[in-house]
């Protein structure tokens, strides 16, 4: 298969699983829905259930580090 076969290819896959995205933009950042559910999603589910469990007008101090780790 040469390049110009290969790039129409995925870009025809992108559109149908992306088919928000535009011809020709870029994903900066992508992840395997495993590195989501073991990484990613615990650490959201944490802070959203903080958020739920709070009393209203508390907050809980976090440092820069802290959120973007």
């Amino acid at each position: 298969m040469d390049e110009a076969a290969s790039e129409a290819e995925a870009a025809q896959w992108n559109q149908q699983q992306n088919p928000l995205l535009r011809p020709g933009s870029m994903v900066l950042m992508t992840i395997s829905m495993e590195d989501y559910e073991t990484q990613y999603w615990p650490k959201l589910e944490q802070a959203i259930s903080q958020l739920l469990t709070q009393t209203p007008g508390h907050c809980i101090p976090i440092s820069y580090e802290q959120m973007y780790r």
